[in-house]
């Protein structure tokens, strides 16, 4: 067989057919080309494979947003999912602790083309007070009980969302009730979201996704043993109530949390914000400010794009791995034999110029090139090393793949 990349090369015209005739040519040959590649079981580096896990990109909704609050109607429900949708969200946490009003919301969201996360009383009862029910008297059958009582709201498969922040105390309740959700067939999906030192609760499980604060000058997080998932959870806050500053410093987080491993999907902690706080994407009223709106998407898109990539990569330490420069970091994440250099710049005001070099090898994996991820620019090594200037502006990031 011809190596693909030979094969590639023979993709551009060399007569003088009819550029109708040419461009026929060239996607032939290209899905020849693909063919052999799915054959031979190999691919070029724009082409490799990678986790076929979805990203996980949701936010959390509540459906009142005060105690004594009005219930948000209908149409708003509704306007508010489309919005979501728009700003690049595939998953939804209903989050309203009304049961009743959970089914209008699930019909809203999977309209709009959302997978819901659901909450359980039934669920919080047990693990946070113990309380069993004589139709669900263990783990397991509450477990399935909730899941049968999940497929008649929406109709459609949904992940369930565990009890925020638990203590300590009620740590062997929930692993009970995680393993009673892990032994469903299929596995019922479930989202943790606490402390990093909560995380012990999923351990190992394959339906467990967690999701945990960045904390400034935080050390990477504990890794968990796959497939555990571990997500970043994003708020919408800062010292300034200013829309541009809250915008940049979700940004800031979000790449914090990449550096730090959290490296599986985000969960953005609220949307509409509270009756006279800022502490949603969205006021009140359900209003996104352009500046918001702009960091979300960045923030999105970016999770959408570079999940497949980063999915189950964790940080290590990688000695050679050199950056140059007062205001931009840098981390070095790996799955397996995957390599992954994350550069961004933590000035919030300032542009940001740096070098970045990078020895031959990482971790005993050989590096001939860098493949800039959002471009597809390549970054050929030439000696013993690899040196990249760079130029980031305020709160932006850029990611390598090592090939």
């Amino acid at each position: 067989l011809l190596h693909p990349d030979r094969l590639a090369l023979q993709c551009h015209p060399v007569d003088s057919r009819s550029q109708t005739n040419r461009k026929w040519i060239v996607s032939t040959r290209l899905v020849a080309v693909a063919a052999m590649w799915a054959f031979v079981g190999c691919a070029p580096s724009g082409m490799r494979t990678i986790s076929s896990t979805p990203p996980f990109v949701a936010i959390r909704y509540e459906h009142r947003l005060a105690a004594g609050a009005a219930p948000i109607d209908a149409a708003s429900l509704r306007q508010d999912f489309a919005q979501l949708t728009s700003l690049g969200f595939v998953a939804i946490w209903l989050d309203s602790g009304f049961p009743d009003r959970d089914e209008a919301a699930a019909e809203a969201a999977a309209a709009a083309g959302l997978t819901t996360i659901r909450s359980d009383e039934r669920i919080d009862a047990y693990v946070e007070f113990g309380r069993l029910t004589p139709d669900a008297a263990t783990p397991d059958a509450l477990a399935t009980v909730s899941r049968v009582a999940a497929a008649q709201i929406g109709g459609r498969p949904s992940i369930l969302a565990m009890p925020p922040f638990l203590p300590d105390t009620v740590a062997g309740r929930a692993q009970a009730l995680a393993a009673a959700l892990q032994r469903l067939q299929p596995p019922q999906e479930m989202l943790l979201v606490g402390f990093d030192g909560d995380c012990g609760v999923a351990s190992g499980t394959s339906n467990a996704i967690v999701a945990t604060w960045p904390e400034p000058d935080e050390p990477p997080v504990g890794t968990l043993p796959a497939p555990t998932r571990q997500i970043l959870l994003l708020t919408c806050e800062s010292h300034s109530d200013s829309s541009p500053a809250r915008a940049i410093a979700m940004q800031q987080d979000y790449y914090r949390g990449l550096a730090q491993g959290r490296t599986d999907g985000i969960l953005v902690w609220r949307y509409r914000s509270w009756p006279g706080e800022s502490n949603g994407i969205a006021d009140a009223t359900g209003h996104v400010s352009p500046a918001i709106a702009g960091a979300t998407r960045t923030i999105t898109k970016h999770a959408r794009e570079w999940g497949p990539l980063l999915a189950g990569s964790r940080r290590i330490d990688a000695p050679g791995v050199e950056l140059v420069s007062e205001r931009l970091r840098c981390a070095v994440l790996q799955r397996k034999q995957r390599v992954v250099i994350l550069v961004y710049n933590e000035d919030a005001e300032r542009f940001a110029r740096g070098t970045l070099r990078i020895p031959g090898t990482i971790d005993a994996v050989a590096v001939t090139r860098l493949v800039a991820q959002d471009t597809g620019q390549r970054h050929p090594r030439r000696g013993d090393a690899l040196t990249i200037p760079l130029r980031l502006g305020p709160a932006e990031a850029i990611l390598f793949e090592a090939h």
